[in-house]
């Protein structure tokens, strides 16, 4: 299906090539009607294909409740386990990445993060842990969000345990912020179990999590508070078919926006974005928004123009501007996920082939902007 498209959005590029020929109108119209049959067929076929992959993650979900049982018991730590939005479809190869990560981070939100049931009573919490999973769909993306109400993230345990096992020097984790730190536990062979069992100090730990999530196209990030638990999130494709997507241009070169993130498009006067601290922000429809240039997020040089081009964009549940140089056409195509180097370059979520051939990069936006 990914080839097809490829080839759909070649045609495209033809049928622009033939309108610049002298005389070549009549030829430009009939490949266009040709065009349209292609991209009405291709699209049913895409739909029934990706449909025939597509499963919930009910089943998924369920296998987790017996190893939260069995975890629960092993540590004299009773639990509960909520599931929310398994209804929910995402390609067959998406799901089963899930089951692995999943069970890594249920494993260390019961082994790490809920406490005993002697030092909950004693802070006013209920005898039983709870760990809640919960998935909902965001455009062409599912959000899996598994939370616990233990203790949260002991931060100067895990900055102790970076320098010790050194990963960090005990300099560079005294300058790190709580995000910084929480960073840490990313880091390949970090634990800070004081032995191994069956569950926690295997130097197995989250690096082999998002390890994981990032071959599946998606990336995972934690949030935590001290005393009242930790939150990790999983964002994933919901299939690797197809995505639409808009190409853009910043500092000259081409990039390819996710169309499902993007609201509206608009030109506005330099005037009218003003700045705001160390960033910027503009006024729409009486509300503030913030305003980013995309060349500057890619750490690129460009150019203040007396009129810019943004599109406003849902970043995190709320509007961004993202000044940009120029848009170009919108397509449906195959999204490859990011592969060797590309991995580790933060704000890039995979490549796509235009009808031209050449391969462009599609950003992640929230990576980029958080």
């Amino acid at each position: 299906m990914g080839e097809l498209f490829v080839a759909k959005n070649a045609m495209s590029a033809l049928v622009q090539e033939a309108r610049k020929i002298d005389g070549g109108l009549p030829l430009a119209r009939s490949m266009a009607s040709l065009e349209e049959e292609f991209d009405r067929l291709s699209t049913r076929l895409q739909r029934a294909a990706t449909g025939v992959r597509m499963v919930p993650l009910n089943e998924t979900l369920r296998r987790l409740q017996r190893l939260v049982r069995e975890v629960s018991v092993q540590f004299g730590k009773p639990v509960d386990l909520e599931v929310e939005g398994g209804t929910i479809e995402a390609d067959k190869s998406v799901v089963d990445a899930l089951f692995d990560p999943l069970l890594h981070i249920l494993r260390n939100a019961i082994d790490h993060g809920i406490e005993s049931v002697a030092t909950r009573e004693a802070h006013g919490k209920p005898s039983r842990g709870r760990v809640t999973v919960r998935v909902r769909q965001l455009g062409y993306r599912i959000e899996v969000c598994i939370a616990d109400d233990g203790g949260g993230v002991d931060i100067e345990r895990v900055r102790a345990a970076a320098v010790e096992k050194g990963i960090v020097s005990p300099e560079d984790a005294a300058g790190l912020d709580d995000a910084g730190v929480i960073e840490l536990l990313f880091r390949s062979g970090f634990s800070t179990a004081a032995a191994v069992s069956d569950v926690s100090g295997r130097g197995v730990g989250m690096d082999a999590v998002r390890r994981d999530v990032q071959k599946a196209g998606g990336r995972v990030s934690i949030e935590s508070k001290a005393g009242e638990g930790t939150t990790v999130t999983l964002s994933l494709p919901i299939s690797f078919a197809v995505t639409r997507i808009m190409i853009v241009d910043a500092a000259g070169d081409r990039y390819a926006l996710p169309m499902d993130a993007i609201t509206e498009t608009l030109r506005v006067d330099a005037g009218a974005i003003n700045p705001v601290r160390a960033g910027a922000a503009m006024v729409l429809r009486d509300r503030t928004v913030p305003v980013v240039r995309l060349a500057r997020l890619l750490g690129l040089t460009d150019t203040p123009r007396a009129e810019e081009l943004l599109l406003i964009a849902e970043v995190g549940g709320a509007p961004v501007g993202l000044v940009v140089d120029r848009i170009g056409d919108r397509l449906e195509t195959m999204l490859r996920p990011a592969a060797g180097i590309l991995r580790t370059v933060n704000g890039i979520s995979g490549t796509t082939v235009l009808g031209d051939g050449s391969v462009v990069m599609v950003l992640d936006l929230e990576a980029l902007i958080e």
